[in-house]
């Protein structure tokens, strides 16, 4: 596994690149490689890939100014949310007021002095 990011038995779906075949074999990842010229490969759209790798760069450097990588899967589920979940934007927002006050917060004001401060 690289650093425990990527699951054994993933699909990577890749162009031709041929640092990508060890990345697949060390990792023992199911690797599909997009031939040089090409987008697809069966039911594999290297363009879907780039597309979405594209809108989710232009959120993070644009919206929010960068982000740190140990709070990425968080812009991810956001991203997802947004920008791709079926959903009106009614329903959107219902979603996320009944999940923000349903779910239970246990800080107590005195555990804030604890915490560190926030970098300026």
């Amino acid at each position: 596994m690289i650093y425990g990011r990527i699951e054994e038995g993933s699909f990577l779906v890749t162009d031709s690149l041929s640092a990508y075949d060890t990345v697949a074999e060390v990792n023992n990842q199911n690797h599909i490689k997009i031939k040089p010229g090409k987008q697809k490969h069966s039911v594999f759209d290297i363009q879907t890939v780039n597309s979405y790798h594209s809108e989710l760069k232009k959120l993070i450097n644009g919206r929010f100014k960068g982000v740190a990588t140990k709070y990425l899967n968080y812009y991810v589920v956001y991203h997802n949310f947004v920008n791709i979940a079926k959903e009106t934007l009614s329903d959107k927002t219902k979603i996320l007021k009944d999940f923000v006050f349903s779910t239970f917060c246990n800080s107590r004001g005195y555990q804030v002095k604890f915490r560190n401060a926030d970098p300026v």
